[in-house]
């Protein structure tokens, strides 16, 4: 077994010593920052490995709340569209049954289905208000939604972001939901047309039968992609909750073993400076030495 030796010039073990107290307080150091910011992982080189992924899934949690954003946004304006649609609905079997009052006006031009003369000026007022329900139903299909785009714009597509990734989109074809549209499609005859609707109601009935089938059919069609739109909402939201978890398992701070390690840390630290204390009174027995030597 060797013999230490005491030096003056060089203190061995006061040296190892100060590194460990360097070392202990390093450590301190991230244990303090990991418990009051609850994140284990402060910086990359606490765990290289789990940074890209950790950076990788909160990528994607932050994509997915957006497209949750744009969900509620895009239903909100199907959900516009359908009322849109429900009212014009309601003005077309309006009209529709002004057409079905002038067959038997056809039958005997001069009595309505109660058997009540109809004067002129009656007939003047139901063509009147096939007039205006053609002018409520032009200024109320060109109703402009909150951007400024109309909401049953001709032609329209809309294309939904519904996803975090580039290609999770969904697109819906409104069609040509136009007054002008519909009616020339249709051969729906309104306003100026009144006296052929007397002429021929059954054919009036049948168009409008036709147009108001059209658009119901759209609203199915506007339905079934709300609710599309809300189980991808749904599913958004689990999936979110999910990655939530994988973050935190990755990045979090365990607290029980955080203070436990804190704890013997402050131990560490404590035992290495005492030790570091006592290294450095070694050259003071070299001077008790020196001392004893006179």
């Amino acid at each position: 077994m060797g013999v230490e030796m005491i030096s003056v010039n060089t203190n061995v073990t006061a040296s190892m010593l100060s590194k460990r107290v360097a070392s202990s307080s390093k450590s301190l150091e991230s244990d303090y920052q990991k418990i009051s910011l609850g994140k284990r992982i402060v910086s990359s080189k606490d765990d290289a490995a789990s940074v890209s992924s950790v950076v990788k899934i909160s990528s994607s949690i932050n994509g997915s709340t957006v497209a949750q954003r744009n969900i509620k946004d895009a239903i909100n304006k199907l959900n516009k569209i359908d009322a849109m649609l429900e009212s014009v609905v309601d003005v077309f079997q309006s009209m529709r049954e002004i057409a079905i009052d002038n067959g038997n006006i056809h039958n005997d031009p001069a009595y309505d289905d109660a058997g009540n003369l109809l004067t002129q000026e009656e007939h003047t007022r139901r063509g009147r208000a096939m007039q205006d329900y053609e002018a409520y139903l032009k200024k109320f299909m060109d109703t402009k939604d909150i951007d400024g785009s109309y909401l049953l714009n001709p032609g329209v597509t809309f294309e939904f972001q519904i996803g975090s990734e580039q290609n999770d989109t969904l697109s819906f074809d409104l069609g040509d939901m136009s007054f002008s549209t519909l009616r020339a499609n249709n051969n729906v005859a309104t306003g100026f047309y009144y006296s052929w609707i007397s002429r021929d109601s059954k054919r009036a009935v049948a168009n409008f039968d036709s147009t108001i089938t059209e658009i119901t059919t759209k609203r199915a069609e506007i339905g079934a992609t709300v609710n599309a739109l809300n189980h991808n909402y749904n599913a958004l939201s689990v999936g979110t909750e999910n990655k939530a978890q994988a973050v935190s398992r990755i990045q979090d701070t365990d607290m029980a073993y955080q203070t436990s390690q804190l704890a013997k840390n402050q131990i560490l630290q404590q035992a290495s400076m005492s030790a570091l204390k006592q290294a450095n009174s070694s050259p003071e027995i070299a001077l008790q030495l020196l001392g004893g030597a006179r």
